[in-house]
């Protein structure tokens, strides 16, 4: 289940932080373009990482206006929490 999505621009690139079925965190970094083109890694983060990812998100969001968005992730952080 992706949580976060960020695209960045110069090399172009993408990071997904999600949650796999077996309750794990990950982040996800594709490479779309540059030296390491078309390389994809993944890292296991934790709990606390995560919260953290959504906590920026939160905060960013609310500075642009996006209350429907960060109240989404809101709700995910906590059900995050309760598990």
């Amino acid at each position: 289940q992706a949580i976060v999505k960020h695209v960045c621009f110069g090399p172009l690139e993408t990071q997904i932080w999600y949650k796999r079925m077996d309750g794990q965190y990950c982040r996800e970094i594709h490479f779309i373009e540059g030296l390491q083109e078309g390389e994809r890694f993944t890292d296991f983060i934790s709990k606390a990482e995560m919260l953290e990812v959504i906590e920026v998100e939160i905060a960013l969001c609310k500075n642009h206006g996006e209350t429907n968005l960060a109240a989404l992730l809101q709700a995910e952080k906590e059900k995050i929490n309760l598990s």
